[in-house]
């Protein structure tokens, strides 16, 4: 109703000046929408801007790219399984703090930053149940592992990317064994 209301009132507008009702809109509309895009990572900016400049009330470092996170982390991966009804990927991967105070990792779960790609070089991000858990902190000179879920299943995965930087999964595959023991 609202978007009703606002083109009725920019066709009266125009109306009165006289001018074509269409590019008017168009460019009204082009407007707004370029000045919400603009707002929107202004505010995202700010917000990563001020979690680094401020120390966390653990103390806290926090690292939003991989340029960040490889002053202060090394990663690996250390596993990667089915999920029980085998249509999902789990990918454990390790994160090792070689500082003395804590590293948060943020913003792991923004679109794009950690993808599963395929053997055929096409990507997927991660599972919908799984963004909750995509931000976390990593304590002083000790490594926290991460599980990330995909919904594609596992003989499909060739690499996890984690920002710009692709880790591959060959040679960490787990296969459950009938008896439910793991094979390494």
């Amino acid at each position: 109703m609202k978007k009703g209301v606002f083109v009725m009132a920019l066709s009266l507008l125009c109306a009165g000046v006289g001018a074509d009702t269409k590019d008017i809109i168009s460019d009204t509309t082009k407007s707004v929408i370029t000045f919400g895009k603009d707002l929107m990572k202004g505010l995202n900016d700010g917000v990563d801007e001020g979690r680094k400049g401020a120390e966390g009330a653990d103390g806290a470092v926090t690292v939003t790219n991989v340029d960040e996170m490889e002053q202060f982390i090394s990663v690996e991966v250390l596993g990667v399984e089915s999920t029980d009804d085998e249509l999902a990927t789990l990918v454990t991967v390790g994160f090792k703090n070689n500082e003395g105070k804590p590293v948060r990792i943020a913003n792991m779960d923004d679109k794009g930053i950690v993808l599963l790609i395929d053997h055929d070089g096409y990507s997927q991000g991660l599972s919908a149940d799984n963004r909750y858990a995509a931000e976390f902190t990593v304590p002083p000179n000790t490594g926290t592992k991460h599980v990330f879920k995909f919904d594609i299943t596992m003989d499909k995965a060739s690499k996890i990317r984690l920002w710009s930087k692709e880790y591959e999964l060959a040679g960490h595959h787990k296969k459950k064994l009938p008896d439910d023991s793991v094979e390494i």
